[in-house]
């Protein structure tokens, strides 16, 4: 029904609702109008459509409940005043025009004109006016009905968007039926593919097949269509002249109301020119133009992915760093050219001198790497560092004549000497300059101590083992005091190995060697069940909020996803609050989180378990991090509180940590306190919990008891500044 329709159809009504009321039989004949009056108010009130009277003279008499809405003004801020004031910058002059020449020809307007609001929002409405004559011939009203129709207006943009972008785009566009069958292509799939609409209306786009796609590939296609909506990738497509190009695909599923598929869009573009381009930049941001060889850029990333399958396989990863001595003499006295022959010939011979499965890279200058992988012991190492010695011993012919060179070369060993790339890379430099220092023509490892190193990492590796099963372990306690109250309810669970023959051995000798051989998971679990034994009877003894925290690494998250499961589970069978126990984390585990990391830290939230991050501000810190995983404490690290003076930067630093992780709901720890300044520095800047020696030193859990009993009694009362 039109919007005229509809008006005359409800100024068809309101007589009739005056009809339907029984008037005469409710009062004298008299009062028959007033009652009609009163009927057509009410009529025009409910009617849905915004309902405008004038006087001849245009100027608002009464207005209905849905124009005040439509408007924002209400009857009483219009009354006597014209509807220009609907009108803004934006209102077209000439229906405006119009509407006037109607109006005082006194005949009837039907238009769409964009008003405002009160507020300023912009609306569009359809506008039908009719004058109403008195039984004289004389003009006595205009009635106005409008409807907000901004939606319609919208929708019409968007349609007409759509068709430009249809017609005018320069991506092809190819509109297919629910059997995939074409049935619309726009100008510019003409221009690029050659087809005419009327070539290919009715057929599928396999008539663009060239051949280089088998059957599985477009079966795989439409398999991710058909599950997921949309499939976009590379698609070699014949044109109609049958020559080939390389397309950039997008199939999009279109679905009706009842989710049906309804219609396939099909949008691509040509890539052939692309192409080239794109493997020539590739090839230029991967190797070096002079020698052909890998560049930096690439050795870095085999680098890693070396390292990365060493981590996987326990196996051991060689990096060679080698440059050719005094080259800057031969650049110097021959010229640059010559110096570019002679780093050519020797990639050819670098080349030759390792195994097929190794990289040969040159880093910049007449410094190359080789990378040595899958090494069960040194022998393969040693050898491709003599050939590269031996290769590079024989006499280069140049313009000038043969030139003898050689070169000095520094090994250094994954995991062995180190598990990331720039520190072995750094190691690998270190050996190198060795070399150089023993006199040249050589090569290095980067620690003369590398046998006893590696057996003493053997050593540890066979006694973690043992130490498990004949309880070698054991957890010492250092206290966190609320820095407010000077209250001891939480503590840090630290791991002793107290070994029969070497005595007390230092975590961080055998830690990393438990991390890289698996064996962190067994005693992550230990750790964990024995604090969790711990803190029951310590909730029991002294507080019933009593919590400890326990350090979990990064490899007990990558080796063993099912732990926190198990600790959630361990905790509820013990009758603990999950909230006895906080994980502690570091921040390289956020940075590197993986999506299983991530479920497994949702788990101990969603669980109760509290998170710390320990050591904040030393590794990559990130807003994000804290934000997307929940963190409920931060600790300080202590290279942070060990210089901390009144106006130092470490201060500095510790005031933004507070109040950032306040702002963020989370709780601050500082660790390492060991001064009353200290202390007082940080309680002033709002420090909610410290630990270090100046409170207490890690303890047994005998002296732990023993310390929390004195603490209740005010013996260990937080120092006063």
């Amino acid at each position: 029904m039109t919007l005229a329709e509809a008006m005359a159809d409800e100024r068809r009504a309101l007589p009739n609702v005056a009809k339907q009321l029984p008037l005469g039989k409710l009062r004298p004949p008299a009062m028959r109008p007033e009652l009609e009056r009163s009927a057509l108010r009410h009529a025009i009130a409910s009617i849905s459509q915004g309902v405008l009277i004038t006087g001849p003279d245009q100027m608002t008499l009464s207005v209905n409940k849905a124009f005040e809405q439509m408007t924002g003004y209400t009857e009483a801020e219009l009354l006597g005043r014209s509807c220009k004031l609907l009108q803004g910058p934006a209102t077209s002059l000439q229906t405006v025009k119009e509407l006037r020449a109607a109006l005082n020809a006194q005949e009837p307007f039907h238009g769409e004109l964009l008003n405002y609001k009160k507020d300023g929002t912009e609306f569009w409405n359809e506008l039908s006016i009719n004058p109403v004559f008195g039984r004289g011939g004389e003009l006595t009203h205009f009635v106005g009905i409008q409807r907000d129709v901004s939606e319609r207006k919208i929708h019409q943009a968007q349609i007409k968007l759509a068709a430009q972008v249809f017609a005018q785009g320069h991506e092809g566009i190819m509109v297919m039926d629910e059997r995939r069958t074409i049935v619309m292509v726009n100008q510019a799939f003409t221009d690029i593919s050659g087809y005419a609409q009327s070539d290919v209306q009715g057929k599928t786009n396999r008539m663009f097949s060239s051949g280089w796609q088998d059957e599985s590939f477009y079966q795989a296609k439409w398999h991710a269509i058909n599950s997921t909506g949309r499939w976009q990738g590379e698609v070699w497509h014949r044109r109609k002249c049958g020559s080939e190009l390389l397309v950039w695909l997008t199939i999009t599923a279109m679905h009706d109301e009842q989710g049906r598929v309804c219609n396939y869009i099909g949008t691509f573009s040509d890539i052939s020119g692309q192409l080239a381009s794109r493997e020539r930049i590739s090839w230029l941001s991967h190797f070096d133009t002079l020698t052909n060889l890998p560049n930096r850029t690439l050795f870095m990333d085999r680098l890693g992915l070396a390292i990365k399958r060493a981590q996987r396989t326990g196996l051991t990863v060689a990096v060679l760093l080698l440059d050719i001595d005094h080259f800057k003499e031969i650049n110097d006295t021959l010229g640059h050219d010559q110096g570019d022959r002679l780093l050519v010939a020797a990639a050819q011979r670098l080349r030759c001198a390792v195994r097929d499965t190794d990289t040969v890279a040159r880093l910049g200058g007449d410094e190359f790497a080789i990378i040595v992988s899958d090494l069960q012991n040194l022998h393969p190492v040693k050898t491709v560092a003599q050939n590269i010695l031996d290769t590079l011993a024989a006499p280069f012919a140049l313009d000038l004549g043969s030139v003898y060179v050689s070169a000095s070369v520094g090994i250094a060993l994954c995991p062995t000497d180190a598990v990331g790339i720039d520190t072995l890379l750094k190691s690998a430099d270190q050996a190198m300059y060795a070399a150089k220092a023993s006199g040249r023509n050589c090569y290095s490892f980067y620690t003369h101590e590398l046998q006893d190193h590696a057996q003493n990492r053997l050593w540890l590796a066979n006694e973690l083992r043992s130490a498990l099963v004949s309880d070698q372990f054991w957890l010492a306690y250092q206290p966190i005091l609320n820095l407010k109250t000077g209250t001891v309810r939480k503590a840090e669970a630290l791991i002793r190995w107290q070994h029969p023959v070497r005595g007390l051995i230092s975590p961080s000798d055998f830690i990393p060697v438990a991390e890289s051989t698996g064996l962190i998971v067994d005693i992550g679990e230990w750790v964990f069940r024995t604090a969790a034994a711990q803190v029951a009877q310590l909730r029991n003894t002294h507080a019933a909020d009593f919590q400890l925290s326990v350090n979990k690494s990064p490899a007990q998250f990558h080796r063993h996803s099912a732990s926190t499961e198990t600790w959630n589970q361990h905790l509820v069978d013990r009758g603990l609050s999950c909230q006895s126990i906080v994980v502690e984390i570091t921040e390289g585990l956020l940075l590197e989180a993986s999506q299983h990391v991530d479920d497994q830290l949702r788990s101990l939230r969603e669980a109760g378990v509290q998170v710390s991050l320990d050591d904040f501000g030393t590794g990559y810190s990130s807003l994000a991090y804290l934000q997307k995983h929940d963190i409920d404490y931060v600790k300080i690290d202590q290279s942070f509180v060990r210089n901390l003076v009144s106006g130092s930067k470490e201060m500095t630093l510790c005031e933004a940590i507070i109040a950032m992780a306040h702002k963020l709901d989370i709780q601050v720890i500082a660790e390492g306190i060991e001064t009353t300044e200290q202390l007082d520095l940080l309680r002033d800047a709002g420090c909610d919990y410290g630990q270090g020696y100046l409170f207490a030193r890690p303890m047994s859990a005998q002296a732990f008891d023993a310390y929390l009993a004195q603490s209740a009694t005010g013996g260990n009362a937080v120092p006063k500044g």
